[in-house]
């Protein structure tokens, strides 16, 4: 895969605390959405990923290892989100059994629905007037080894 660095960030971890490395314009800090991250671990411990929102944890589950000397690519793990979901009405779901004589609700929820007729039952929703999650990464090692981490797409 061709990677060609949109934005980078480089640093050198505290043992064993987890480090957030989160991309944004440096005039108003407005989250930048990108597809893809590089992690270049250019130290000589294991630096461990997530790119979900979540705190990595040294060896944990559902972080990715980063070799020294490696470079790992990942995708983006949040939420997916375009532009139109900041203008799109708050709203419900059209829920997928209807109970006798309820109307349909139009529009896309801005949170979770849990009413008695379906939906989305707690999961939430990307869309209906929410905020651009941009991208985020988490990092953490055993020791302190530098890394850049870069977005693209």
């Amino acid at each position: 895969m061709s990677f060609s660095a949109q934005q980078s960030y480089s640093g050198t971890l505290v043992a064993s605390t987890a480090q957030t490395v989160t991309f944004g314009y440096s005039s108003n800090n407005t989250p930048i959405r990108y597809a893809y991250v590089a992690i270049c671990n250019t130290g000589t411990t294991v630096i461990y990923a997530r790119t979900d929102g979540t705190a990595a944890t040294v060896g944990g589950d559902f972080c990715t290892a980063v070799e020294p000397g490696a470079t790992v690519v990942m995708a983006n793990e949040l939420p997916l989100w375009t532009q139109a979901a900041t203008v799109i009405p708050a709203g419900y779901d059209q829920p997928s059994a209807l109970a006798a004589g309820q109307p349909g609700w139009p529009g896309t929820p801005a949170s979770p629905n849990t009413g008695a007729a379906g939906g989305w039952a707690g999961s939430g929703t990307p869309y209906g007037q929410s905020v651009n999650p941009g991208t985020s990464v988490s990092l953490i090692s055993s020791s302190t080894p530098t890394f850049t981490v870069s977005g693209t797409g």
